[in-house]
């Protein structure tokens, strides 16, 4: 679970998922997909941009042979390497509440992130082009980079 203290007292984010995995590779696989962009063009294009629900986790199209990869070994490097670009935030709410979480941003492991894509593009079967189509998805809002492109 991400860190999240309210007044002083550790508990788990009040709008926090919580999935049931059958082995801990399946958990490291989710998390990788997850955190992917591909992932991340499926809740642009099938959501309501706003919150991550059960129904969308639950209805993501899974490659039939996932477990051919050595998740586990990725997902270890993304955990280290969102708590290392993490950066904690407190704020006070109107009913008097002190809160603490970790804001994760997705630039900082964007490199991690597109290794997981290339991994996701072999098991769905992506082309070359599809893949570059991912990997650069809303770039330029997402990560806060600009392709150097003038806008229109």
């Amino acid at each position: 679970m991400p860190f999240f203290r309210r007044n002083g007292k550790k508990i788990d984010p009040p709008h926090g998922r919580t999935l049931c995995f059958v082995s801990k590779e399946s958990v490291c696989f989710a998390t990788c997909l997850a955190n992917s962009s591909l992932f991340y063009w499926f809740y642009s294009v099938f959501s309501d941009c706003e919150h991550i629900n059960d129904v969308l986790l639950r209805e993501a199209p899974i490659p039939s042979a996932w477990q051919i990869s050595q998740w586990g070994t990725i997902h270890n490097r993304l955990q280290k390497d969102i708590a290392a670009h993490a950066t904690r935030k407190t704020i006070n709410t109107k009913q008097g509440h002190k809160i603490e979480y970790d804001e994760i941003k997705a630039m900082g492991s964007k490199g991690l992130i597109d290794e997981i894509d290339c991994v996701l593009a072999k098991h769905y079967g992506f082309t070359d082009d599809e893949l570059d189509f991912i990997v650069n998805y809303d770039i330029k809002y997402r990560m806060g980079q600009d392709d150097g492109a003038e806008d229109a």
